[in-house]
């Protein structure tokens, strides 16, 4: 099983790279880990939000057309929250599941 991290936006602020450098360097001991940075719409700040997500999921669909076999997480600030023991469960359980890709997907 391999996991991929999709961001939509531009490169990661300093602050904001270590900390994803910690995790793909922990995670990396127990499975394959790529970041995708997907980029930012053209206009995007010009954009309503409901338009703006509408071409964020066209971009993505798209993206993900290339993907054979996967199982999507979307990461959201209203989404469950899980513990690391709680992510740990969820990757167990993925890998006992068949071992499919597993993307996770970080919106713009």
């Amino acid at each position: 099983m391999k996991i991929q991290l999709w961001s939509i936006g531009k490169s990661h602020d300093p602050s904001i790279k270590a900390g994803i450098d910690d995790f793909t360097k922990r995670i990396g001991r127990y499975f394959p880990v790529e970041w995708t940075l997907l980029p930012p719409l053209k206009n995007a700040a010009s954009l309503p939000p409901g338009e703006l997500k509408k071409k964020e999921g066209e971009a993505l669909r798209s993206q993900m057309a290339h993907l054979k076999d996967f199982y999507l997480v979307s990461l959201d600030e209203n989404g469950k929250q899980l513990s690391s023991e709680g992510l740990a469960r969820f990757l167990q359980g993925r890998t006992a599941d068949g071992g499919k890709d597993l993307v996770f997907l970080v919106g713009g």
